[in-house]
């Protein structure tokens, strides 16, 4: 009887496993952009992880883990003129993964979701330039330019033009009214 029940716990055990193995997102590809002064490194997946990165030294690594992940095809992508030597990952457990990527020299990595990013905000302030400026930026630009003046000059020019020319004549009607105080 109790062979029975450790097996029939055993086989519940091994069946949420699988379940767990089978509801983890997959990191199909990876894309890298090399731009002056940064590199940037995206993992496309097929659904939502928890990850964090952390870097070592001697020799310099960065090392991402992505709990909730699976991989699902080898990792490929060219290194040849970045701060990148190679790039290796396994399965820490069924569900998450560990990416290892070696380093010719020590970098201060950014996450664009440690930074406070999130696909919601990505939508919220892309919603909000439609509606408010007609300006249609896609997604992936939120992505490739993280930092806001990055991301601006992905901006049509004459978006803000007549905000500027407003503020401007403020500007000079300040400093007329201040000509004429007595």
């Amino acid at each position: 009887m109790r062979f029975r029940a450790l097996v029939a716990v055993v086989g519940v055990l091994l069946a949420a496993m699988t379940v767990n193995a089978l509801a983890a997102s997959q990191v199909k590809s990876v894309r890298l952009w090399r731009a002056p002064d940064n590199t940037r490194l995206v993992f496309d997946l097929s659904g939502p992880v928890q990850h964090s990165v952390f870097t070592l030294t001697a020799p310099d690594r960065l090392v991402i883990d992505i709990n909730g992940a699976t991989l699902a095809a080898p990792l490929k992508v060219s290194t040849a003129n970045t701060p990148i030597t190679s790039m290796r990952s396994a399965q820490r457990t069924p569900t998450d993964l560990r990416v290892v990527i070696d380093l010719k020299k020590a970098v201060t990595p950014k996450s664009f979701f440690e930074l406070g990013g999130h696909s919601l905000s990505v939508m919220q302030v892309r919603a909000q330039l439609q509606q408010r400026h007609g300006c249609h930026l896609p997604i992936n630009a939120f992505f490739d330019h993280v930092t806001v003046q990055k991301l601006a000059e992905q901006l049509p020019s004459d978006l803000f033009a007549a905000a500027v020319e407003q503020r401007e004549r403020l500007d000079d009607m300040a400093r007329w009214l201040d000509e004429f105080e007595v």
